[in-house]
């Protein structure tokens, strides 16, 4: 699997990895600090994030995981990762 990262470097993973160990991998190549496990997204950042970032999904959709790289920490931008 192959990851592009916000500077367009590429981190490629060899073997099985869990989405868990990819996000915090993903926290610490970018160094980013907003990073939110369910069932602890604040649910205004959830709003946001199906809105901003996955506005396909339904608001029923559960995000699993979210990285805010929003500038005012709105979840407006990001990475969501859904069921």
């Amino acid at each position: 699997m192959k990851i592009t990262l916000k500077d367009g470097s590429v981190k490629e993973y060899n073997e099985a990895k869990s989405v868990y160990d990819i996000a915090l991998d993903i926290v610490n190549l970018e160094g980013k600090e907003r990073i939110f496990f369910k069932p602890n997204i604040p649910e205004a950042l959830k709003q946001n994030a199906l809105m901003k970032i996955c506005p396909g999904l339904s608001p029923d959709d559960e995000i699993l995981i979210l990285i805010d790289d929003s500038l005012l920490g709105d979840g407006k931008a990001g990475i969501a990762i859904t069921n």
